[in-house]
């Protein structure tokens, strides 16, 4: 009787695993959707001289705030002077572009925290540059990255470091 108690709260335990997992994968689906039609949307609005950039900017930081469960978005000055010092002028720009690589804006602080050491350490490197596994595990385990986003984060931490163009 024992071991058919420790089975069914096995299995109704990896049951409720699984559903977390797959309502956690369909959010992250969903908010990614509406970024980009909060994105299409506003950047049309532009094209079209409907609004400003600078109007599209203060709209997308709103989102960006919002779909982190802030009224406000969070100002970081200090990470805001060290990308500044790093030649990135406009910081909002960046979080725009890692919310359209699928990271969510509830990861976004984390992720430019984890960049700045990328970049640092490419600058440092040069030519050279090889990624940390610890930063790698830091992306993927603790923020929850996938391999591609890390990617992506890689080669966008050496363009910054390069002072190439984040295009």
């Amino acid at each position: 009787m024992r071991i058919f108690f420790q089975a069914l709260y096995f299995f109704t335990f990896s049951f409720v695993c699984a559903q977390q997992v797959d309502s956690s994968l369909k959010r992250k689906i969903n908010n990614l959707a509406k970024w980009e039609d909060v994105r299409k949307y506003l950047e049309t609005a532009v094209e079209k001289g409907e609004i400003t950039r600078q109007e599209a900017n203060h709209k997308y930081a709103r989102y960006r705030s919002l779909s982190s469960g802030r009224k406000h978005e969070r100002k970081d000055p200090i990470l805001d002077d060290n990308f500044k010092k790093l030649g990135v002028e406009n910081i909002n720009e960046m979080k725009n572009k890692l919310l359209d690589c699928g990271i969510s804006s509830s990861q976004v602080d984390a992720v430019l925290g984890g960049m700045l050491r990328l970049v640092h350490a490419a600058r440092k490197d040069g030519e050279n540059f090889k990624t940390n596994s610890r930063i790698e595990q830091y992306f993927k385990e603790r923020i929850g990255l996938t391999n591609t986003q890390v990617g992506y984060l890689i080669e966008l931490s050496k363009k910054i470091a390069l002072n190439l163009s984040m295009e």
